[in-house]
């Protein structure tokens, strides 16, 4: 099914990590720019710096930004369309910030650069439920991919305090989008590269058991972010193929609907429309706005 999709905005620079705000706008990165860029309900925009490779975003319950940095990517156009290539240098390694959304500081939570204990970390998960809600979050890392090799990636948890720890590492398939059950008892994480969606159960602040397999997505999908409905179903972005595919918390395809471009990079839930969703689509460099019935 082909969506009709309604633009917010357009002219981003490979758009993700979609956020809606209390006030009604919406928080992006510009992956490409380095920039994290609040558009308004009026159709005016601001842009704050945040780099290098600001990558998905979550809302703390002050108001503050938490950004993925994935220390940088080069970008080619392909037929007017923006593509993402391969990482920066070797000692650019990526971290996770705070951004101030009013003044636009910007704070480490894990630093970034030649000494940064990740990789590529790409999306991010505040617990608001559930046995990991003490403050902390949990972060994908996606594993820089260079010409000759490619980093390990994983899933990890950084308590307030910003001791940083190992969730699950190594993880092959490259994670990407990451999201909580409604109760916070179950993390899910995308594998672009595997095309794989898997469950842990929550045990605690950095804690998760057994891996489990939810669903595997076809050739020649590959997968990107993700959102968690109030209901539990898990609404992923998946590249190549264009489209968002909904999956029950089993691993069940409910739904699957195609947007008109290969690169939807992140999804959220829109909280002013019943059904609606926010997508990013990278490579036109938009933000729409659908409708996914389930």
């Amino acid at each position: 099914m082909t969506a009709r999709l309604e633009q917010l905005a357009d002219g981003l620079a490979f758009p993700e990590g979609p956020v809606v705000l209390p006030d009604g706008s919406v928080a992006v990165v510009e992956m490409a720019a380095d920039l994290v860029t609040f558009l308004e309900p009026d159709g005016s925009r601001r842009s704050v710096p945040c780099g290098p490779g600001p990558n998905g975003l979550a809302l703390t319950p002050e108001g503050e930004l938490v950004v993925c940095l994935n220390g940088g990517l080069g970008f080619e156009r392909h037929e007017g369309r923006l593509h993402p290539g391969l990482a920066f240098g070797r000692d650019a390694r990526g971290g996770v910030a705070l951004l101030q959304p009013q003044t636009g500081q910007v704070t480490p939570l894990v630093p970034w650069g030649a000494r940064s204990r990740v990789s590529a970390p790409n999306d991010v998960a505040l617990p608001t439920a559930g046995p990991s809600a003490d403050g902390g979050f949990w972060f994908t890392d996606l594993g820089r991919r260079f010409v000759d090799h490619q980093e390990h990636g994983g899933v990890y948890w950084c308590g307030p305090d910003g001791d940083l720890g190992t969730a699950a590492y190594p993880r092959f398939g490259r994670p990407n989008g990451i999201g909580l059950s409604p109760d916070g008892r179950t993390l899910y994480v995308t594998e672009s590269q595997s095309a794989q969606v898997w469950a842990w159960e929550v045990l605690g602040p950095g804690h998760l058991g057994q891996a489990r397999l939810v669903h595997q997505l076809p050739h020649p999908c590959r997968l990107d972010g993700m959102a968690v409905t109030a209901s539990g179903t898990l609404v992923v972005a998946t590249l190549v193929v264009g489209q968002l595919t909904a999956l029950s918390p089993h691993g069940e395809v409910v739904g699957q609907v195609d947007v008109d471009d290969p690169f939807p990079t992140n999804v959220v839930v829109d909280p002013a429309e019943e059904g609606g969703l926010l997508v990013t689509l990278g490579s036109t460099g938009r933000l729409v706005r659908l409708r996914l019935d389930l």
